[in-house]
């Protein structure tokens, strides 16, 4: 997924998401690939598309 792709899903902003990108590459929790974003941990990325969305209300 890239991190536009995250912002839209999300509802934010890219720039509202750098830092935390740039901190989970720093803890190595995700990894660049080209433009795309993977996690480094197997099956990390299907359990939080398992995760019930925020409430924006």
């Amino acid at each position: 997924m890239t991190s536009r792709a995250v912002a839209d899903r999300l509802g934010r902003r890219l720039p509202q998401l750098s830092p935390i990108r740039a901190r989970l590459l720093e803890a190595g929790t995700i990894m660049a690939v080209g433009d795309r974003l993977q996690f480094t941990v197997p099956g990390f990325g299907a359990w939080i598309s398992q995760q019930p969305r925020p409430s924006t209300a």
